[in-house]
């Protein structure tokens, strides 16, 4: 029985503080068998192979025609239960590959095998006490970024907010240390003494050992890693409030606390483990404002994504200029996916004005113009006019801030609603509900997908789902034929109806909806309001074949018709942020 911690020596009382006793945990090992270690492998990306060479599709055919799962998921239990890697130690054989950072620093990658990652992926997801973390370590947490965004923008407001930059922090963690965290995480014994066995004997052409950190690009690092840095916050920062990703770690204080007693205490918490705080690189709200998860957040700021937009509007435009393709799609690609990508900030932010979006509205302007070889003037009212009037159709975030603004604060007054789809026997069938952002509400469906979303929910429901225009089978209209256009449609009298613009009203069910909310819809700052327009279709204009539009000639060859299609849509739709286009 060890004396208490008080009674010891200095040196011996800390170094029981680094390293208290813990109890291991008795729990059930993973149940590694074949079908499980082949599911690993066909969840897994096709990615770099190992020393090997073996890849994702030399193991699947291995597995697949040759039946050598069964013999793969053998080998790793016993690998597992004897923790040696005597007669497995190529396993452990990694490639070493240094990428460029910007500050003409490395960051070491360590490529393994890709049959030992399947493995450590099926050990991740058969334990939870691995994955399982604290709140404020959002390494696990879906939708990481948006958390931390508004976990920083919430601590703001009380506290003064200081980033800790720990230098070189999943490289230099020591492996007693590692070992320790799991032990307190409750992680199974079996387990901790694998990882133990696997750190050991990890090993490389240029290095035979290594004394320290995880291997970046192995499955079990982030969990590793970010259960040391638990242990170190809850231990010696309790007194602080956290948030983090991984090692991007911020520490809220009292505004009577000095930044530099914050970052004091986190240089002096992290040597206690042989880590050490860059100091000129730990910013604090005190002195203006910090960069965490690649948002500027000022101190007396509102959360504001114009300085985010503009910088990425700026690399994608790079990227637009160099890249091999015709004119015709690099406008193509602007407006499809440069232009969504940034222009979404007003329906998102509290910034009071539009002024910080004005540096977007003009680089995409003086973009298009560079394209075309016109004056910037003509280029905005090219930007700006609608395709239906042969026009670009872009949402410009300066130009239609206010308009994005209202719709944003009519979306978060609106009650949860349930969506509604249309029967080809006239009923309305009440579909799942599925929330949506707000700048979800305020986007037409015309860019996610063929059809139209109802004005009314665009403008008065919360969460509402795209209803196509071959779904829109009531109000006593239905298709003269099978091959009626869909564009046309008869009326109970029999006249034939022809809309005027893409929107129209989904189901009777919903109008009521938008009724009974109290909210008359407003216009859409590139749609308007829905006109059906009751007379023969001899007697129609089709505008494609009217000189009204005054950029007719000018984008007849940029935009065909077949550009209203789904499939080129979705091919050229964003998969990032959601879009505010029509």
């Amino acid at each position: 029985m060890l004396p208490p911690a008080t009674l010891l020596p200095e040196p011996a009382r800390i170094v029981r503080e680094l390293h208290p006793e813990v109890q291991p945990v008795v729990g059930p090992a993973p149940r590694v068998t074949g079908q499980a270690l082949l599911r690993e492998l066909k969840g897994m990306k096709d990615v770099a192979a190992g020393p090997s060479g073996l890849g994702k599709k030399h193991l699947l055919f291995l597995c697949e025609k040759v039946g050598a799962a069964d013999i793969f998921a053998d080998a790793f239990r016993a690998i597992f239960g004897s923790c040696s890697w005597t007669d497995a130690r190529p396993l452990c054989e990694f490639r070493l590959r240094l990428i460029p950072k910007p500050n003409g620093k490395w960051r070491p990658i360590a490529i393994q095998e890709t049959l030992l990652v399947a493995f450590h992926r099926l050990i991740l997801k058969q334990t939870p006490s691995l994955r399982k973390l604290p709140p404020w370590q959002l390494a696990f947490s879906p939708l990481a970024q948006v958390k931390a965004i508004a976990r920083a923008e919430a601590l703001k407001r009380d506290c003064h907010l200081l980033t800790v930059d720990v230098k070189n922090a999943f490289n230099s963690v020591p492996h007693p240390v590692l070992l320790f965290s799991l032990h307190r995480a409750r992680v199974p014994a079996a387990t901790v003494s694998y990882v133990e066995s696997f750190l050991r004997a990890r090993h490389a052409p240029d290095l035979p050992a290594v004394p320290a950190g995880v291997p970046q690009g192995d499955p079990l690092s982030m969990a590793m890693f970010c259960h040391a840095l638990t242990w170190l916050v809850e231990s010696f920062l309790a007194q602080y409030e956290v948030l983090a990703y991984a090692d991007d770690m911020i520490l809220a204080s009292s505004p009577s606390v000095p930044a530099s007693t914050v970052r004091e205490d986190a240089h002096a918490a992290l040597a206690r483990v042989g880590l050490s705080v860059t100091i000129e690189k730990c910013a604090s709200t005190q002195d203006g404002g910090i960069s965490f998860m690649g948002t500027r957040i000022i101190r007396d700021s509102p959360y504001n994504l114009a300085e985010c937009a503009t910088r990425s509007l700026y690399e994608s435009l790079r990227t637009l200029r160099a890249a091999d393709v015709s004119r015709h799609d690099k406008i193509r690609l602007l407006s499809y996916c440069i232009v969504p990508s940034v222009n979404y900030g007003p329906l998102v932010d509290a910034y009071p004005g539009p002024q910080s979006y004005h540096e977007v509205d003009a680089l995409v302007v003086a973009e298009l113009g560079a394209l075309l070889g016109i004056p910037d003037k003509l280029a905005r009212a090219l930007a700006l006019t609608p395709r239906t009037a042969h026009g670009v159709g872009l949402v410009l975030p300066h130009h239609y801030h206010a308009d994005m603004q209202r719709q944003a604060q009519l979306a978060d007054t609106a009650p949860r609603c349930r969506t509604t789809r249309s029967s080809s026997s006239g009923t309305a069938l009440l579909a799942g509900t599925r929330r949506r952002g707000p700048w979800e509400c305020a986007a037409t469906a015309s860019s996610r997908c063929s059809g139209a979303t109802t004005l009314c929910a665009r403008q008065s429901m919360r969460c509402t789902s795209p209803v196509t225009l071959r779904s829109w089978r009531l109000c006593s209209r239905r298709p003269a034929s099978r091959g009626t256009p869909p564009s046309r449609w008869t009326s109970s009298s029999g006249a034939v109806v022809r809309t005027e613009t893409r929107q129209v009203p989904a189901t009777r069910a919903t109008s009521c909806l938008s009724r009974a909310s109290g909210t008359r819809p407003g216009p859409h700052p590139q749609a308007p309001l829905v006109r059906e327009v009751r007379r023969p279709l001899s007697a129609e204009r089709d505008p494609r074949k009217s000189d009204f539009y005054p950029f007719k000639s000018l984008t007849r060859a940029l935009f065909q018709p077949s550009m209203a299609s789904s499939s080129l849509r979705s091919a050229y739709l964003p998969v990032g942020p959601p879009c505010y286009l029509t």
